[in-house]
C-alpha cells in the first residue's frame, strides 16, 4: 500500500524511525553533510520488499547560494 509522509527537516531529525520509507524530495537550502547524511539514511534502514531508494533533490540555480549547497549536498550523497 502506498502511504505518502509529508513532514518538515525537524519532524524527521534525530530520532525519527520509519524504516518503510523508501523516496525523498529534499526541497531545503541545507548544506551540512551530517544533515543531508541523516535525512538519507533514513531512506537506508532494511524494510521487507523495498528495492530501490530514490532522492529528488530540488535547487535553485539561478542563486549562487544554492546552487553551493546543492553541490555540498551532491558530496555527501556520494558517500
Amino acid at each position: 500500500k502506498t502511504m505518502i509522509l509529508v513532514a518538515t527537516g525537524s519532524l524527521v531529525g534525530e530520532g525519527f524511525d520509519f524504516p518503510r520509507l523508501d523516496t525523498l524530495f529534499m526541497a531545503t537550502p541545507v548544506s551540512f553533510r551530517g544533515v543531508v547524511e541523516q535525512y538519507a539514511g533514513r531512506l537506508n534502514r532494511d524494510y521487507a520488499g523495498k528495492e530501490n531508494v530514490i532522492i529528488y533533490d530540488y535547487v535553485d540555480n539561478h542563486i549562487p547560494m544554492f546552487d553551493n549547497m546543492y553541490m555540498k549536498r551532491l558530496k555527501a550523497y556520494k558517500q
